[in-house]
């Protein structure tokens, strides 16, 4: 072998003649490729004039002196160029592009794995990379400016950009590795803040629409209206018909403002959980309570707590799937023009079996914000416009108990007068039911020591102004307790 096997590097033989010959030439060849820099990489012609010593890669289609050396590193040595074809891993520096080349094997690149392009697989700051964080930093502080150097424009800009709707571009902020807040496009294109004290649940504190630039705070009380929860009693809590649970057949009212839908339904509540056996519950949603004109062609989203299991939802025309899960869960739907008026919200499982699920809410947009309560004065306040008596909130209608009854003077003997105040404005004339404080019998008062039956009356949205009878004794004043329904 009369060279070295990666240089090409000439040997000097035994007991040859001029062995400085031979040793210069090594050496010429090692100030040649020995911590390389070559002034270009694209030359397919010989410069004119070249400087004793000037290196370059000679480009494809070379011609001239350079015909046939393509790719391979010419230097000018002695007044003629000499070339060096480049082996595997070769790295030279370029001065015409300030920057470093590779050899991978078939061309010139710029340094990477593979010389393939300008491009690093991983790269750490006194950190290590790894198969998640390509990029990884480790300092105090990291400053991006504008480009004053090339020169460039004065503004600098950060790009995340992401696949599609579904997918996540944003910034996450973490304490010991937990997230505690996060901006951006999470989930969808809408732009979100949002908290967690535990990095596992999240609350919506802000999100900007893509749309239309509107603002909604999901997890505020104020929200200019957009926060609204459009069910009332949506936590079960207000039951002035001292529903015990069970069975209920097709629209017929549990829990204030629910009630089964068609086929009947069979539901429980322990606490603030809903257990829903059998069947459908419903709650129609007056759009005149909330001052809307209509829900036609709005998007809505209805969200609850803990589902056990996939619950059917329905409002409208539309149904969609809140699926089974751990904290606030939702579904969003997209109204038709035709859903005007009043409009029902149906839940039942998805497939046969009870689920249980706690505090519902209905509300405009596509997110599904925290469940907000109201205070339990105003919640009364809004059911009572459907449904109210006399009696005391835990005392079922149909009691024999004088607590809570009304009033009356008989001013003749088939009627009585003074009227009686409903507690709030009902939504329509309501049907009224009157109840025997004593005997607790429904159409029946308490008169002068006896009781005597209802036939009729005057009520109106207000209260009760007059009721009808016989038997009654003049001047004499007489009681009875009474429910008041003008459920949707």
């Amino acid at each position: 072998m009369s060279d070295t096997p990666n240089l090409n590097l000439p040997y000097i033989a035994a007991s040859q003649a001029q062995k400085h010959i031979t040793h210069n030439e090594a050496i010429r060849a090692l100030d040649t490729l020995v911590q390389m820099g070559v002034l270009t990489k694209n030359l397919t012609v010989a410069p004119i004039g070249p400087g004793e010593g000037e290196r370059h890669i000679v480009g494809a289609g070379a011609s001239g002196a350079w015909a046939g050396q393509d790719n391979s590193i010419a230097a000018y040595l002695d007044g003629s160029w000499v070339f060096h074809l480049p082996r595997e891993g070769w790295l030279t520096w370029i001065d015409s592009s300030a920057s470093f080349y590779v050899w991978g094997g078939s061309s010139w690149g710029a340094l990477t794995a593979a010389g393939a392009s300008e491009t690093a697989l991983k790269f750490g700051i006194n950190a290590t990379a790894d198969a998640t964080n390509f990029l990884v930093v480790k300092s105090d502080a990291v400053l991006f400016s504008h480009d004053d150097i090339t020169p460039g424009s004065g503004s600098i800009q950060h790009k995340l950009n992401k696949l599609a709707a579904i997918n996540s571009a944003s910034f996450l902020f973490q304490d010991n590795w937990s997230g505690r807040a996060e901006i951006g496009l999470t989930g969808d294109d809408d732009f979100h803040f949002k908290v967690s004290p535990d990095g596992s649940a999240w609350h919506e504190a802000l999100v900007i629409n893509k749309n239309d630039g509107r603002v909604t705070f999901p997890s505020s009380a104020y929200n200019d209206g957009l926060n609204t929860n459009f069910l009332i009693n949506s936590d079960f809590q207000i039951n002035q018909r001292v529903f015990g649970g069970g069975a209920l057949a097709a629209s017929v009212y549990g829990h204030d403002r629910w009630k089964a839908a068609t086929g009947g339904a069979n539901y429980s509540v322990s606490g603030y959980t809903i257990t829903l056996a059998s069947g459908e519950i419903e709650q129609i949603v007056e759009t005149d309570l909330w001052s809307i004109e209509s829900f036609a062609s709005k998007i809505i989203t209805i969200s609850l707590n803990a589902p056990s299991e996939d619950l059917t939802v329905t409002f409208g025309s539309q149904s969609g799937t809140i699926v089974a899960g751990a904290g606030r869960q939702s579904v969003t739907l997209n109204l038709g023009v035709g859903d005007v008026g009043n409009l029902s919200l149906k839940l039942k499982r998805a497939s046969a079996g009870s689920v249980s699920f706690q505090r519902i809410k209905l509300e405009l947009g596509e997110h599904g914000g925290d469940w907000i309560p109201r205070n339990v004065q105003e919640e009364l306040f809004l059911a009572s416009r459907y449904y109210t008596k006399s009696y005391e909130m835990d005392t079922a209608p149909g009691t024999a108990t004088s607590v809570g009854s009304m009033n009356f003077y008989n001013n003749e003997t088939t009627s009585s007068v003074g009227f009686i105040s409903f507690p709030v404005t009902m939504r329509v004339s309501p049907t009224r039911t009157i109840y025997n404080p004593v005997s607790g019998a429904s159409g029946s008062v308490r008169t002068n020591s006896a009781n005597k039956t209802v036939s009729g009356g005057v009520v109106g949205v207000s209260g009760i102004s007059a009721i009808y009878g016989s038997g009654y004794t003049i001047s004499k004043t007489g009681s009875f307790q009474y429910t008041a329904d003008a459920e949707l």
